[in-house]
């Protein structure tokens, strides 16, 4: 082989890194390198000083070329760039990626790519770099990193075991000076694995690695073993390699050549080739699972999920393994004994999913969002439903139809028609549109604009009583930010403007004139007239002295002057039939920051309601804004009020920025309503991504958190918040329930994890410095005494509680995978785990001794206490037709193990016969949620199913029903 180049040290592209030296041209070619180095052709090549050093400064490297490779010369060239480079760096870069995935999305962006394969002196780049990429393209834009990185790590096996066949692999000294030719891990895995498979798959691993146990026992010097006695202990259990293979195998763990191997990375290895040979050897003895088989691949060809299963006569012990492929990863399941021969069902369940009660409210990103109907039932959104709510009763209606987020609701002047608006979702049946609908019978009067809108309909508002709110302004939010008019009776567009390049945030009637109505949003104000089937306008003039960055709220007091707030915290006026900001009339610095809500009361009492503050302040309009001198102050924690809407008892109710809905009675004297009043809680929600949650192991009550750090613990049969901890400091990732109710676990994004007291929410541990970082999973062994975690370090982590749940141990760490972990499961015994990742790994544990048990169909046969995780005999049927092993977020088994519930990636709560193990599943399926769906739990009487979304930080609590 030639020799290895020189390396330099260059800022390329802004970035000070160590590249190979460029030489010349037939240097170049003797060394295979095809790469174009760009300070060749400077001269002299620009430099930086940094330090007391004087580096070249060059733009990015790059080949010259644009075209994309053939695949054949894309793994050539990827395999050719990491020839030097180690498996550990490849397995550093993974985690890179990892990180980089903040939102979890499994994607990072091509400069992201670029910048970790640079940073680690991985040097794909031009046309490689291109083709990579795009055979590597998320659909919705980015780079699939998992299956980069696993591409990546392929390439380097191909790569290494084409090097030890042909006799090129790098040579090694040991300390004795003996020269030695080093065999590469994937060869000798090889090699092992097919002498084993030789023997015909009549030894068992079982005997040896209880000796192996036996050995730790005796205290064993940092788990080391001298080599002879390593060689004996094989002998003496009939291990079938070949002396000089199993030479071999024990100096492969001799890593220092002193005579000591590491016996746990000894038997780790062995044990992955022993797993492999019998699994080389079941499938052998019935000609291979694609003999005769039932094959599931997308509509296209392309195979991205498949399970296949053999239908030959068993002819072993052990039954045959069942393939779920998913995105080129096989994973190997095994059926339980009772399975054996039983006609499972494949049609849905007889239970269904009735919606039961929506907790929270969107008034993060939305506005004007909260009314009051005609019947005095409050009406809002969250997700894809609309909640219609009676405050006396604590009863909630809802209205399920929108197939993906709403964005906008107005309220007809009769009180009881709707209007609402949702975004563009994904398929023919998510475009968006507004639906026009009656809320006493819930049904639906007209949908419009299903094939004229591009994107989310921002803004809605319907004409006044006189027109009998015939018309329907509508404020699309795309690049123009289009005001469309509509004659919605008619389902007729009456005319459409361009609204603003800038974005629009309200629109709102006159009271008094049927075609007039006005805009706002990014510096601007504008009152709109139809005339003619034509939309003027007529833009409002602020002063100079007052240029807000954002115009946030229209109101009409009572003589129809029209009232905005801004995020300056001013309230302005704007006189009658005027486009000209009246500086007098007004009132600067009404609130500390942005008003972000005006509610006009008969007598002309103006309320307004701060976004960065939790007050409500009121005014007097004589026709100057004087201020009352009274205020309504929410509690401090209270993130900002959204809207305000008048009930028919002269009750206020508030929607707040962090998803609440507070009530408070207005004085009689409406001349000072804010006198006395003091507010309640009436609708709690979280107000960021949700993916924590748990249920009460005994109580219809369960626990969620997520990524605005709080916990919280709700009572389904009273739909209401137990208690509140907000004082965590971390975003919430995963929660359970001790087995006894008395603890709550969560596990934090960033990294570390907290016990909490099950029936106060208060604090009891907190554990920040370990795991080192994010924890997906957290679960209770079901004695209680262990907690198990799964880290995004690609370990599981098992404590044991002390003291009651006050302290804890850390007892063993599990290593095996090469990914995130995404799930876990216990044994019911307690002696056993399962867990998935998120390259689609399923591995089992000793949980005692954090050792993989690698014979996973010793296994088949055991009951396990939950089933959470998303692989596994009794759910390969909930993988659909072209799914990548994305799409399924969450999954649960009932306790009376009849049903299994799942959540995905399409906003969909899916209700299964457990066990799902046909291709042919189908489910239930309810829509609700408007994004991912990253958690599904049943209560523990398996009356009810609790779903959290991600995007649309929504918990909704599901009835099970049997069906008619």
């Amino acid at each position: 082989m030639s020799s290895m180049p020189r390396f330099v040290t260059k800022i390329i592209g802004g970035k000070l890194v160590t590249v190979p030296e460029y030489r010349d041209s037939t240097s170049a070619q003797t060394t295979g390198h095809s790469v174009t180095y760009p300070w060749a052709k400077y001269d002299p090549v620009p430099s930086q000083k940094i330090g007391s050093r004087t580096y070249p400064v060059l733009p990015p490297i790059s080949d010259g070329h644009s075209e994309r490779l053939s695949s054949a010369n894309l793994n050539q060239s990827v395999s050719d760039a990491l020839i030097n480079v180690s498996k550990q760096k490849l397995l550093h870069v993974q985690k890179k990626f990892s990180s980089l995935d903040t939102d979890n999305s499994g994607r990072i962006t091509s400069e992201e790519l670029s910048q970790v394969l640079l940073n680690n002196q991985i040097f794909i780049l031009g046309k490689t770099h291109t083709t990579l990429v795009k055979r590597f393209e998320a659909d919705g834009g980015g780079v699939l990193h998992e299956a980069l990185a696993r591409y990546l790590l392929d390439c380097h096996y191909k790569d290494r075991q084409k090097l030890s066949i042909f006799g090129l692999s790098n040579p090694v000294h040991t300390n004795t000076g003996q020269r030695v030719d080093k065999v590469t891990d994937a060869q000798l895995l090889l090699e092992v694995e097919n002498q084993l498979m030789q023997n015909g798959g009549n030894w068992t691993f079982n005997e040896l690695k209880a000796s192996f146990q036996k050995y730790y026992e005796k205290g064993a010097r940092n788990s080391l073993i001298d080599n002879k006695e390593l060689k004996m202990l094989c002998k003496r259990h009939n291990l079938p390699i070949s002396r000089s293979l199993l030479e071999k195998l024990v100096s492969r763990f001799d890593v220092d050549g002193d005579g000591w191997v590491n016996l746990r990375e000894f038997s780790k290895f062995l044990g992955k080739a022993v797993s492999v040979a019998a699994l080389g050897n079941s499938l052998s003895s019935n000609n291979s699972l694609s003999n005769r088989n039932q094959s599931r691949t997308g509509a296209s060809g392309k195979q991205h999920s498949s399970v296949t299963v053999s239908t030959e006569t068993q002819t072993s012990s052990e039954p045959e393994p069942i393939k779920l492929s998913l995105r080129r990863r096989n994973v190997y399941v095994y059926p339980p004994d009772i399975y054996k021969d039983a006609d499972l069902p494949s049609h849905p369940p007889e239970e269904r999913l009735q919606l039961e009660w929506v907790y929270g409210y969107r008034g993060r990103d939305c506005r004007n969002n909260l009314h009051v109907l005609s019947s005095g039932e409050i009406i809002y959104f969250i997700a894809a439903v609309v909640v219609i709510y009676e405050e006396e009763r604590h009863h909630q209606r809802h209205y399920t139809q929108h197939t993906d987020d709403i964005k906008s609701l107005c309220v007809h002047p009769d009180g009881v028609r709707i209007a609402s608006g949702q975004v563009k979702g994904h398929g023919d049946d998510a475009k968006p549109h507004i639906r026009v609908w009656n809320s006493n019978s819930l049904d639906t009067i007209c949908v419009i604009g299903v094939d004229y809108f591009e994107d989310a309909i921002f803004a809605l508002a319907f004409s006044n009583k006189k027109s009998q709110g015939s018309y329907l302004a509508s404020v699309e939010d795309n690049e123009y930010h289009t005001i469309t008019l509509w004659d919605w009776t008619r389902k007729k567009k009456l005319a459409s403007a361009r609204g603003n390049m800038d974005q629009v945030l309200a629109v709102n009637f006159s009271p008094f004139a049927s075609h007039h109505f006005v805009t706002c949003g990014k510096q601007h104000v504008t009152f709109w007239e139809l005339d003619d089937n034509k939309l003027k306008q007529s833009r409002g003039r602020l002063s100079k002295n007052h240029r807000p960055k954002y115009v946030s709220c229209i109101a009409f007091s009572v003589n129809c002057d029209v009232l905005t707030g801004d995020t300056d915290g001013s309230i302005c006026v704007w006189p009658e039939e005027s486009n000209q900001i009246s500086e007098e009339l007004g009132v600067r610095n009404a609130h500390s920051e942005s008003v972000y809500a005006l509610l006009v009361l008969p007598n002309d009492v103006v309320l307004s309601g701060g976004g960065g503050e939790s007050i409500v302040r009121a005014w007097y309009k004589r026709p100057k804004l004087i201020p009352t001198n009274v205020e309504l102050k929410l509690p401090r924690e209270v993130s900002g009020v959204r809207s305000l809407a008048l009930g028919t008892g002269n009750q206020l109710y508030i929607g707040t920025v962090d998803n609440h809905i507070w009530v408070a009675s207005l004085n009689v004297d409406l001349t000072s309503p804010l006198k006395g009043a003091v507010a309640k809680s009436v609708i709690q929600g979280h107000c960021q991504d949700l993916r924590g949650l748990a249920a009460h192991p005994s109580s219809p009550t369960f626990v969620t958190g997520g990524s605005d750090k709080v916990v919280r613990l709700w009572h389904a049969d009273q739909h209401r918040v137990v208690w509140t901890n907000n004082k965590l400091g971390s975003e919430i990732q995963a929660a359970a329930f001790h087995p006894d109710s008395s603890l709550v676990a969560v596990s934090f994004k960033k990294r570390g994890w907290a016990l909490l007291n099950a029936s106060t929410g208060e604090l009891i541990i907190k554990l920040t410095s370990e795991p080192p970082e994010k924890i997906s999973e957290i679960q209770f062994s079901p004695d209680g005494t262990h907690v198990a975690l799964g880290c995004h370090d690609n370990d599981v982590y098992i404590y044991e509680l002390l003291s009651e749940g006050r302290s804890v141990s850390l007892k063993v760490r599990c290593k095996a995978h090469t990914s995130s972990v995404s799930h876990l499961d216990w044994s019911k015994d307690g002696e056993n785990l399962q867990s998935t990742s998120t390259d689609y790994e399923l591995l089992f544990w000793d949980a005692l001794q954090g050792e993989q048990i690698t014979a996973s169909a010793s296994l088949r046969n055991t009951e396990w206490d939950t089933h959470n995780c998303v692989l596994g005999y009794p759910v390969i049927g909930i993988w659909p037709d072209g799914a990548d092993g994305t799409d399924v977020n969450s999954v649960d088994r009932s306790h009376n193990k009849r049903l299994l519930a799942t959540g995905d990636d399409f906003g969909n709560v899916n209700l299964y016969r457990y066990p799902c193990v046909s291709d042919k599943a189908e489910p239930r399926i309810i829509k609700g949620h408007s994004a991912h769906v990253m958690n599904v739990r049943f209560l523990s009487d398996d009356t009810r199913l609790i779903s959290v979304g991600g995007r649309d930080a929504s918990t909704l609590q599901w009835k099970i029903v049997r069906t008619a």
